[in-house]
């Protein structure tokens, strides 16, 4: 579940487009595009659900170190972030795996740290306008917030890292992060980055 590409379960006829197109108010397309998206959810549940199969079945040997464990455990959460943000809908584009990181950080994190962490993320992407901001507000303050609401430290720095991944694989590729939305509104270009 946790390799499966996100391109094959998201259907066809959703349109990718980027955050400034999401909230333009021009574009005849629904302002709370989040609610009515049921791919959007029913991915970010299933990788919630790889993500926990994967974290209960790797447990440490009596005697071995937890750290171990969690660098495979991050190795394959990072392996399996990458099929997640391929497409071949578009040039220049790369889904943008707000479900993946969102499902990561509640299964890998204590909820008191989860939940303000991913608020804090949200609201970047809100006032900024703009995916990378999520993953960076996210991956940042899953350090500090995860460390001191009771994470341990080499858990809270796999999760950052991990949500810092997609946008050093959109800067490498150069491609805009984008998000797969039902849309009866034309498809417009993507910005090309700076």
């Amino acid at each position: 579940m946790l390799f499966y590409p996100a391109e094959r379960i998201f259907p066809a006829s959703l349109r990718l487009r980027s955050y400034e197109q999401l909230t333009d108010p021009a574009r005849r397309h629904r302002h709370w595009w989040w609610r009515w998206q049921p791919a959007l959810w029913m991915d970010a549940v299933r990788i919630g659900l790889a993500v926990w199969l994967l974290n209960f079945s790797v447990t440490p040997v009596p005697g071995e170190p937890r750290s171990q464990v969690t660098a495979v455990l991050s190795g394959l959460l990072l392996l399996g972030l990458i099929p997640q943000m391929v497409t071949r809908r578009k040039d220049n584009a790369m889904f943008a795996p707000v479900g993946y990181v969102l499902a990561m950080l509640c299964v890998m994190l204590p909820l008191t740290a989860a939940l303000p962490i991913a608020a804090l993320g949200i609201v970047g992407l809100m006032a900024l306008r703009d995916f990378t901001v999520i993953f960076l507000v996210g991956s940042i303050t899953t350090v500090v917030l995860g460390y001191l609401l009771g994470a341990p430290l080499t858990t809270a720095c796999m999760v950052a890292a991990v949500s810092a991944l997609p946008v050093v694989v959109s800067a490498m590729f150069q491609c805009k992060l984008v998000l797969p939305v039902r849309s009866q509104g034309e498809s417009l270009p993507t910005a090309p980055l700076r």
